[in-house]
This record gives C-alpha cells, structure tokens and sequence, in this order.
C-alpha cells in the first residue's frame, strides 16, 4: 500500500510467505504486524521478518497489554509496540521515531 508521499507499507502481508515476498520485493521500509492474528502471532512473525531483513524497524499492535512482554520483544527487535486502539498520530509518531532510530 503506498501513501500519498510514495511510501509503502505491508498491511496486504498477512502470512509469512506473502510477508517474505514484500520484503525481498517491495520497497519496504518499515513493518505493521499485528500480536494476534489467525496463523501466527507479531511475536513469531517479528522473528521471521528479521531473519529476512535484520534491518526493518518492527512495529507490533496489540489490544491485550498482558500478552506483551517488552524485554522479549526487544530482543527480537521489535522497535515499538502500539496498544489499541491506535491513534492515527500516534501511529505516525511511532513510525517516525523507528525509521530515525534505525538511521
């Protein structure tokens, strides 16, 4: 999906197959998962997308706060977590500080 300013994300990505294919063939420079989704858990998928690009800023929503665990997530490199419902600026907040983070 690309935004008004070019911009793309990976929201279509919702398994790990499709998700190795945006990532090695779409310009992607930051990823929106999910921590609960019908097949795999962000946790898992995190995981998946780092062996894929070390590089990528994580970005992991939740709506259940006791299913995160920080230290864990950092570990895997998560760069932030987001508890819903997400406010729009404050999804682009985030996003922000992930991609100059990762520079």
């Amino acid at each position: 999906m690309a935004s008004d300013d070019g911009n793309h994300g990976s929201e279509g990505c919702r398994t790990h197959r499709l998700a190795e294919y945006c990532l090695e063939h779409a310009p992607v420079c930051v990823f929106r998962t999910d921590m609960t989704m019908p097949k795999m858990t962000g946790d898992v998928m995190a995981r998946q997308i780092k062996a894929i690009r070390p590089d990528i800023p994580i970005i992991v929503c939740s709506g259940f706060s006791g299913w995160i665990n920080a230290r864990a997530m950092e570990a895997i490199g998560v760069s932030a977590v987001l508890m819903k419902p997400v406010l729009y600026a404050d999804l682009a907040r985030t996003i922000r500080q992930a991609l100059d983070a990762d520079s």
